[in-house]
């Protein structure tokens, strides 16, 4: 999943770890220089925008496999 896609999809890093099922810390993810809404839970939050090259295999393995209707990993 490139940069591009995260920026994208919105998400903070609580609802980034549930919907796929991964497991990111504070160390292992950019933020958004601002705040804004999440849109998955609409709270306002830090908005993941890029993931430490050693997670973002696994979550480009995931979603792909939940893009494809598969079980999450």
């Amino acid at each position: 999943m490139r940069r591009y896609d995260l920026e994208q999809l919105g998400y903070c890093r609580s609802c980034l770890n549930e919907v796929y099922g991964l497991h990111l810390k504070r160390d292992n993810v950019q933020i958004s220089y601002c705040m804004n809404h999440c849109k998955r839970c609409g709270k306002v939050k830090n908005i993941v925008v890029d993931v430490s090259s050693a997670k973002r295999v696994r979550l480009f393995m995931v979603r792909k496999d939940h893009v494809a209707g598969k079980a999450v990993v």
